[in-house]
């Protein structure tokens, strides 16, 4: 059986995962670095499906565009948390998991009226997955039980800072850059029925490098107070370090320790590098954003090579990406004195997007819907706009499909974020 098999039977996985260890649970997290944690953003982002690339609000903190800080008009604390729920299934078996975690914190400040800054403390990516293969041997004439047990946890987090300015009138740059860190930890483990000594591999790679993105939006007014906004981000390919150790060797249970005075057991340490992917996201949105927002966001993510750092060294066929995203917000009267409820900011999306890997031939897809909403915290007037929000999202979708060779994974998330927003260095007038 190939390591790919592996996905197959996450669904019959009987360990018991601890929330503490992983921020996902996914057969899909076993490829490269894991999943892609903060690519949406913020929670005011994520219940857009992702949707930001041209979106240029004056109080929210847009972490898909540097571009977007030039408009930034109120000093901005994000922080959130998710409540995760998988299922999986194939042809044979099912399983479900549970896991609740910390997000990101991100704190934006206009420099200028033209110009803003920010600072994020955020995952990068998420390793988690923990599973049984069962299988049979013929072994000196007799069929025999092997059971393999493939567990992998970990990440890399990314503290970023980003910048973006008004070139001209109605046009924006954006530059940012990330410090990417963190471990990603392996174990295998083979056994075969009757044999006193098995087999058990574990790897530990410590990553770290830095990442680089450039970003653009532009708006030109249309009727009224409706404004087309047009929106690019390129994110560069980067060079990590990783500092590997692997282990093999035998052991009579699976908590036996690494024991280097054996001559049966190998250790080796090893330096080397290996390039996360080059994307490039480009967006067009029509709205007025005081009440009303509608965007369409679609990437492209260059073909991977992971190198050392992945699990997953042949069976898998890597290739490019692609995402598409449509998503909007719609607020009644951001400033009404009488309505709650008119004040809040109601958001929803969908999105497709097809995977940077083949599995046994078949593509992998993604896909879902999300609904969410800003609950303003603070009272809105028409002279006040420092805001505050308590945003709620749900984000409902589907990865890969259930067959003999492949998991579907069916997954809700519920996301809670708080944005502290507040004016700084504002001169008062007195009259």
């Amino acid at each position: 059986m190939t390591v790919c098999a592996l996905l197959v039977l996450c669904g019959s996985a009987k360990a018991q995962v601890e929330t503490d260890r992983y921020n996902t649970y996914s057969p899909y997290s076993i490829f490269g670095v894991g999943e892609n944690s903060f690519s949406w953003g913020t929670g005011e982002t994520q219940s857009m499906a992702g949707v930001g690339v041209s979106w240029m609000p004056a109080g929210v903190n847009n972490a898909i565009n540097p571009a977007s800080l030039a408009s930034i008009r109120q000093t901005a604390y994000t922080v959130g948390a998710s409540l995760d729920m998988s299922w999986y299934e194939d042809a044979k078996n099912s399983n479900l998991h549970k896991d609740i975690y910390f997000d990101y914190l991100v704190f934006s400040v206009p420099l200028t009226r033209t110009s803003g800054v920010s600072l994020g403390v955020t995952p990068y990516s998420t390793t988690g997955y923990s599973i049984y293969d069962r299988d049979s041997m013929v072994v000196d004439g007799s069929y025999k039980e092997t059971l393999g047990y493939y567990d992998g946890n970990g990440g890399l987090t990314q503290v970023y800072l980003a910048y973006g300015r008004q070139i001209f009138r109605n046009f924006n740059l954006g530059v940012s850059a990330a410090y990417l860190f963190g471990t990603i930890k392996r174990t295998t483990y083979n056994t075969l029925e009757d044999r006193l000594l098995q087999n058990k591999t574990t790897e530990s790679n410590w990553v770290t490098g830095f990442k680089f993105r450039v970003g653009f939006n532009y708006s030109l007014p249309l009727v009224d107070q409706t404004r087309l906004y047009l929106g690019g981000v390129y994110d560069f390919s980067s060079a990590m370090n990783n500092d590997r150790t692997y282990r093999n060797y035998v052991v009579e249970d699976y908590n036996t320790a690494f024991d280097p005075d054996n001559p049966e057991n190998t250790e080796e340490d090893t330096s080397d590098k290996f390039h996360l992917p080059w994307n490039v996201t480009g967006g067009i949105g029509v709205g007025n954003l005081q009440k009303w927002y509608v965007g369409l966001d679609v990437q492209y993510t260059s073909k991977p090579d992971y190198g050392s750092v992945d699990f997953l060294r042949g069976p898998a066929e890597y290739q490019s990406g692609k995402r598409i995203a449509l998503g909007g917000s719609y607020t009644p009267m951001y400033n009404s004195p009488d309505s709650y409820f008119q004040r809040v900011r109601y958001q929803g999306g969908v999105y497709y997007r097809q995977l940077e890997y083949k599995l046994f031939g078949q593509q992998i897809n993604d896909m879902g819907l999300t609904l969410g909403a800003s609950l303003p915290v603070t009272k809105v007037s028409t002279q006040a706009m420092s805001v505050s929000n308590l945003n709620v999202f749900l984000n409902v979708g589907m990865m890969g499909k259930s067959s003999d060779r492949l998991t579907k994974e069916t997954y809700f998330k519920l996301g809670l974020s708080f944005s502290l927003n507040d004016r700084w260095f504002i001169k008062r007038q007195y009259f």
